[in-house]
């Protein structure tokens, strides 16, 4: 069954609001069936609305004033051309009222130049030799150097890789991959552990894996993949906190201008250890744990929020606007000013994809609350009407 990403969309805010009639329900289990990345967006969405309804007193957005924002956008939305972007809704669960709002976004007027782009993947490769390399994203399928240890290479997704020669070296050889503000990159290291580098981060590691662990050193955020091997643990470092691992799957998020250190697990089973506190925590599957200089702790979580970055989406449960918009300025290479505190507090639930233009994400909030944004240049100013 074919269905363009609005049909699907739309199909899916209607089966959970329960609006389907008993031929769309046919065609939509059919859907369903068909591919388990049907399957895979429907419990996602399905997950963000029940996680909504647990969330009761945090946000409640003024619907009549939504309208009316949307009505009084129509006469200009009408002169845009009709061409829907491709799965480029932001699904919007109203906390409290267990509601969605859907808005499609149209293409911008032609004569409008000065928007801001979303980030994309590019990164500066620091060599142990000293040399730089700037990988930006038209490169790929490149060789990039050899060493008398390995290869190293982008392949055709612009996946940095490295290919040990299984050659013993003396002393350790580390490379340093970074990622500016408005940067994502992926990286495969030597023992064939593969990373996602989120904006605004930088990982230190060897060129190749000798001793008895494998080490990597962490600022910002990563997502990892390690390779299993029993006898050699992998070790993410951070500024006062280090992850132990086996084989897992588990997202790190430890950027330097944020207070709290975050370890996400996703698969396997991690030990993480505050060095601030002498102590530590064992994490399983959904569980994270929080650390900071006078505590560490574990709690059960809804991962997607965690991981969404690496697959290329926002997904936002109950958080608030501060928390978006570090999200927002790391990616978008913008700065965030609040005309009071109280803004950042305000909540959503959400979620759109990550390539989208910057205006996309802040017209839904501005569309679905009382919070409104005025952009010059790269400073965004929020205030919110009384």
């Amino acid at each position: 069954m074919k269905w363009n990403p609005e049909d699907e969309i739309e199909f899916i805010v209607r089966k959970l609001n329960h609006e389907l009639t008993t031929a769309e329900e046919r065609q939509f289990q059919c859907w369903l069936a068909e591919d388990q990345a049907h399957r895979s967006l429907f419990q996602e969405i399905e997950s963000i609305s029940l996680r909504s309804k647990e969330a009761k007193i945090v946000f409640e957005p003024d619907i009549e004033l939504a309208l009316q924002k949307v009505k009084s956008r129509r006469a200009r939305m009408e002169r845009l051309r009709h061409r829907i972007w491709q799965y480029a809704a932001l699904i919007l669960v109203a906390l409290g009222l267990g509601i969605y709002g859907t808005y499609r976004f149209a293409d911008r007027l032609d004569e409008v130049t000065d928007g801001v782009d979303a980030g994309s993947s590019r990164a500066i490769l620091h060599l142990a030799s000293g040399e730089k390399i700037v990988l930006g994203e038209e490169m790929a399928e490149t060789y990039l150097k050899r060493t008398e240890v390995n290869d190293i290479w982008l392949d055709s997704n612009r996946v940095l890789r490295y290919r040990a020669k299984e050659k013993a070296i003396e002393g350790v050889r580390e490379n340093r991959l970074e990622v500016p503000v408005g940067g994502e990159y992926r990286l495969t290291l030597s023992d064939g552990t593969r990373v996602w580098l989120n904006a605004a981060s930088s990982l230190t590691y060897p060129e190749i894996f000798q001793d008895r662990e494998r080490v990597v050193e962490l600022t910002g955020e990563a997502f990892f993949e390690v390779k299993p091997d029993t006898a050699l643990p992998f070790i993410v470092k951070t500024q006062g906190m280090r992850v132990k691992v086996l084989g897992t799957t588990f997202n790190v998020k430890a950027y330097p201008d944020e207070l709290k250190l975050y370890t996400t697990l996703v698969e396997g089973k991690v030990e993480v250890f505050s060095d601030y506190l002498h102590r530590g925590v064992m994490l399983y599957p959904g569980e994270q744990a929080v650390s900071d200089s006078s505590e560490i702790q574990k709690r059960q979580v809804n991962v997607q929020p965690y991981i969404s970055w690496k697959e290329g989406k926002f997904v936002f449960i109950n958080a608030p606007l501060g928390e978006i918009c570090k999200q927002i300025a790391r990616w978008y290479d913008v700065e965030i000013q609040f005309a009071d505190n109280e803004i950042g507090k305000v909540c959503f639930t959400g979620a759109i994809l990550k390539f989208r233009p910057l205006e996309d994400l802040l017209d839904m909030i501005e569309v679905t609350s009382r919070v409104q944004y005025r952009r010059e240049g790269k400073i965004l100013l929020f205030w919110q009407n009384k």
